[in-house]
């Protein structure tokens, strides 16, 4: 073999390997832009299904509440009173202290009337008579706008409402839902109260 025909033929693998490795570069940048679109619509499936698992739990957690506040409705001629404060569902110990957090707290400075809600042991004592079990009813932290981790209720001898907020943009399965962009208010009225707030969802406009 002639020296110019070594030339040639070292050139031609020089060149193919060149060609090669340009290729190889343009398919890795090609996998990297596919699993990262990849990666995307995974991270947005699954918020969507959380967000969907955090408004079924919240409504199963109301559903509870309602059928509880009937039964007292029912025993005692009346519905149990609040005495005219929004307080949090559940037991103490269902609201530890974390952050801006006390102890026995669902929402800090989020309450509809301005100061913190909390748990009302006077309230609790009234469920008691009918379920010595109270069910929590604390929630995923919802830190958009004022911070609140749990249902709250406010109601008299008549009725009331029971509330709570969603993460995003959603509707309520039932009652009134209220959009805020990042955060959706839910409320669901009882006995005097279930006229003004309708058990079935939908957005209020």
């Amino acid at each position: 073999m002639s020296n110019k025909q070594t030339k040639r033929l070292r050139f031609h693998f020089i060149s193919a390997a060149r060609t090669n490795q340009a290729f190889t570069i343009v398919e890795l940048l090609i996998v990297i832009v596919i699993i990262a679109i990849l990666a995307t619509i995974t991270v947005v499936a699954y918020k969507g299904i959380q967000d969907r698992a955090y408004s079924a739990k919240a409504a199963s957690i109301t559903d509870t509440y309602m059928n509880l506040f009937e039964m007292y409705q029912a025993d005692n001629d009346s519905y149990p009173d609040t005495n005219g404060n929004y307080i949090c569902l559940g037991s103490v110990d269902d609201y530890p202290a974390d952050g801006t957090y006390n102890s026995g707290e669902c929402s800090h400075g989020g309450g509809p009337n301005g100061p913190d809600m909390a748990v009302d042991e006077d309230f609790n004592a009234q469920l008691k008579t009918i379920n010595p079990t109270i069910p929590s009813g604390s929630l995923p932290n919802v830190a958009d706008g004022p911070p609140i981790r749990g249902i709250y209720y406010i109601g008299d001898s008549d009725g009331g409402t029971i509330s709570y907020t969603l993460k995003g943009d959603q509707t309520c399965p039932k009652g009134e839902t209220d959009n805020y962009g990042d955060s959706t208010d839910c409320t669901i009225g009882i006995g005097d109260e279930s006229g003004n707030y309708g058990g079935s969802g939908g957005n209020d406009t």
